[in-house]
């Protein structure tokens, strides 16, 4: 399988879990099907959505959308980190400490609270790149 079709494959993917998963998602902007219309919202959704699989017990999923927050952002924020380097590697970093513990979770269990505040972190970070659609 090529790198695009595996790309277009996991963007795909993750929209299907976030659409499927809206009832999890407060209200935080407007939005459209419980994805917040922001440049962000689809990381922050994923989040959403990988956070509570886990905390629910599924573990294999969790991963999954976990790596796919991780995919979506290496494929799609070229422009803001040719815009702004130091914010998206903000970002990166943050949301590297939240979904690593997630991929890894087979092999060794986050630690509850140190995971919710990676999450936390991470949702702090994205907001700094927020920007809702016209």
């Amino acid at each position: 399988m090529s790198k695009a079709v595996l790309r277009r494959s996991v963007c795909i993917v993750a929209i299907a879990v976030v659409m499927c998963s809206a009832s999890l998602f407060g209200q935080q902007m407007s939005s459209i099907g419980g994805v917040d219309n922001s440049t962000m919202g689809i990381y922050r959704a994923l989040a959403q959505v990988s956070l509570a699989t886990y905390e629910r017990g599924d573990v294999a999923s969790a991963a999954k959308a976990a790596r796919a927050i991780e995919l979506v952002w290496d494929t799609s924020e070229g422009d803001l980190k040719k815009a702004s380097p130091a914010l998206y590697e903000e970002i990166d970093s943050a949301m590297d400490s939240f979904i690593k513990p997630l991929i890894n979770a087979n092999k060794k269990a986050p630690d509850s609270k140190a995971l919710k505040v990676a999450y936390e972190g991470y949702l702090e970070k994205l907001k700094k790149a927020d920007e809702p659609w016209k």
